[in-house]
C-alpha cells in the first residue's frame, strides 16, 4: 500500500484544512527528500538539509500512475528530535499546479481516506 491513514492522525487532523495521508518513498522518487504525508494543498517531507522557508522547489510526484511536476513553497522546516534520525522535516504548500494536476492529487488523497 502506498498510502495509509491512522485513527490518531484522523482525530488530530480535524484542525487542518485538508485531510492528509501518509505516503511511501515511491510517491516522490527524489534522493534529497523522503515524503511523509500529502494533502490536496501540500506535502510534508524529510531531508538531511534544512529547507529555507519561502524558497520554492520543483517536485516530481508519482500519483495514480501519473507523473506530476509541481512547485512547492516551503512554509516551515524543523530539526528532527529523534535520536535515531538526523535531519529536518519541512512542510510545503503546492503553488503552481494546474487544475488537472490538482484533480489527480485530490483523487489520490481521497482514494486513501
Amino acid at each position: 500500500m502506498v498510502a495509509y491513514s491512522s485513527l490518531a492522525e484522523n482525530l488530530s487532523s480535524n484542525s487542518r484544512r485538508h485531510h492528509r495521508v501518509n505516503v511511501g518513498p515511491e510517491v516522490l522518487p527524489d534522493p534529497s527528500f523522503t515524503p511523509i504525508n500529502i494533502s490536496e494543498s501540500g506535502i510534508k517531507v524529510f531531508s538531511l538539509a534544512m529547507q529555507i522557508p519561502g524558497n520554492e522547489i520543483t517536485l516530481r510526484l508519482n500519483l495514480l500512475g501519473e507523473r506530476l511536476e509541481v512547485v512547492g513553497k516551503i512554509i516551515w522546516s524543523k530539526e528532527s528530535t529523534s535520536i535515531f534520525e538526523k535531519g529536518f522535516y519541512s512542510g510545503l504548500v503546492f503553488v503552481d499546479h494546474s487544475i488537472s494536476k490538482q484533480l489527480i492529487i485530490r483523487k489520490f488523497v481521497k482514494s486513501y481516506s
